[in-house]
């Protein structure tokens, strides 16, 4: 005989994979989309005016994280690029941080692309 507990347990297990939109699907419900995030991105600029990296690189980073994120509902697009100041290119003090906040768009998930720290 099976237990109360056990079957409210099983329950649980079966409602919460309701919330996973991959178990959604396998049991032919399609769980409504979700909103698209947009992802501005802003790179700094070596001295020649050329990114730090170019777009291909940004495009590769993009398309892993919508790999990555895709399984679980979440959609990521590109929807700007911008260049960002030289004196913004290394992130070391609190202030170089918050002096990013000028360079924020809003209702975008900003992305900010520098030099790699130097080490050693």
């Amino acid at each position: 005989m099976i237990s109360r507990r056990a079957v409210i347990a099983a329950g649980g297990l079966f409602s919460a994979g309701a919330l996973s939109p991959g178990l959604a699907r396998a049991a032919g419900r399609v769980p409504p989309p979700l909103p698209t995030f947009p992802l501005s991105i802003a790179a700094t600029e070596e001295e020649a005016e050329k990114p730090v990296r170019d777009d291909a690189w940004i495009d590769a980073q993009i398309a892993e994280a919508v790999r990555l994120f895709e399984p679980a509902g979440v959609a990521l697009r590109k929807v700007g690029s911008r260049a960002l100041a030289p004196r913004l290119s290394r992130i070391e003090t609190r202030e170089d941080r918050d002096a990013l906040a000028s360079a924020i768009e809003a209702r975008r998930i900003n992305v900010m692309v520098g030099v790699e720290p130097a080490y050693g």
